[in-house]
Formats: structure tokens, sequence, C-alpha cells
């Protein structure tokens, strides 16, 4: 390696430090960020130096930085991933949800209906039930199975 290399590899290095450590020399404070732009501009080179000549220090740069190209990508699409995972997930959930509610609806109508048909026999002396079905035969009743007696006028 030259010495010419050797002295500007040296110079980045101490760029990249200063920009660490928030007292850069040619750069201003408030614009001191770990990115390939400010480490040249602190070292005092081009950035098609560094990403033609020194690529080894520009991957360090990235990754220093935060944004390594790939792992960016790569942190990107397991985070999308992760959120198509949940929100399969939660739609799955929400599905069963409907499904039972649904059921339950169901449910709760024949009860409704078993409810006011027991609710009338109870309040009313002149009812009785229809031969035919029976509660063993595991059918319901309707309230079309029971026929109300009403009072004669005299």
């Amino acid at each position: 390696m030259s010495d010419r290399k050797r002295r500007t590899r040296e110079e980045i290095r101490r760029a990249i430090q200063r920009i660490e450590h928030g007292r850069p020399k040619r750069v201003a404070e408030e614009r001191c960020r770990m990115n390939i732009s400010t480490v040249t501009k602190e070292a005092g080179i081009s950035a098609a130096s560094i990403h033609n000549t020194y690529s080894d220090i520009a991957k360090v740069i990235r990754a220093k930085s935060g944004k390594d190209g790939r792992s960016v990508l790569d942190t990107e699409r397991l985070a999308r991933t992760r959120l198509i995972g949940i929100l399969r997930l939660a739609r799955e959930r929400l599905r069963a949800a409907e499904r039972d509610i649904a059921r339950i609806a169901s449910e709760n109508a024949r009860l409704v209906t078993e409810n006011a048909v027991l609710r009338a026999k109870v309040a009313s002396r002149n009812m009785a039930e229809l031969a035919g079905r029976s509660r063993s035969q595991g059918t319901q009743r309707a309230p079309s199975d029971y026929i109300i007696y009403t009072e004669k006028e005299s």
C-alpha cells in the first residue's frame, strides 16, 4: 500500500472517530451524522474515492450508521413478514368470532321462542299439547304444536 493511501486511510479513520464523538472539524455539528457523505467531507476526500478505493471503509460506515443496504431490507422484510402473520392470525380470530356469534344468535332465537311458549303455558290453564311429536325424538316444539282452549260463552 502506498504512503499516500495509508495517510488517506488514517485520515478517514480519524474523521470517523471525530464524527462518532461529536467533534467534527470541517462539518457543522448540527449536520454531523454518520454517513459516507459526512465522513468524506470531514476527511477532505471525494465520496467516489470512498466507494471505489476504500470500499471496506464504506461498509464500516454503513454498518455504523445502521444503513447497510442488505440489513435494512432484511429488517424491513422480517418486520413485514411478522406483521402479515399477526394480521393473518387476527383475521382468523375474527372469522371464528363471527361463526360463534351466528351460532349463538341462532341458539338465542330458539330459546326465545321456547321461553315464549313456556310462559304462555304457565300463564294459561286452558292450553294443552297436541299429540304427535314428543321431546324424546329430539325435536323442539313450535308454538303451533299447542292448542289453546277457550271457554264457550253462554
